[in-house]
């Protein structure tokens, strides 16, 4: 397992371990260093679905999956018309 980040809270005293590949962390307490939790991060799951690396990440691809969904993203609330700006109301007649 890679380490990708170190997050120190000093307010807190405690030391969190990231780990790239696997969602998973490992809390300790800064001041004696027991183990307080190991647990997988789902916050980084979800961000991942939600901006499809995760699918780029399954496919072994370099973000061109969440390159062409973003960009596809992008230019539909560009293109298609809202409602709420006045593009569906009735006419008067």
């Amino acid at each position: 397992m890679e380490l990708d980040q170190i997050d120190l809270r000093k307010e807190k005293r405690s030391v969190k371990f990231l780990f790239v590949d696997s969602y998973y962390e490992i809390q300790l307490d800064g001041a004696n260093g027991k183990v307080l939790s190991i647990g997988q991060r789902k916050s980084d799951f979800l961000e991942g679905v939600h901006d499809s690396s995760i699918v780029d990440d399954y496919l072994g691809t370099s973000d061109y999956v969440k390159l062409v969904y973003t960009s596809v993203m992008g230019v539909s609330l560009l293109v298609l018309p809202s409602p709420d700006f006045g593009c569906g109301m009735a006419q008067n007649e």
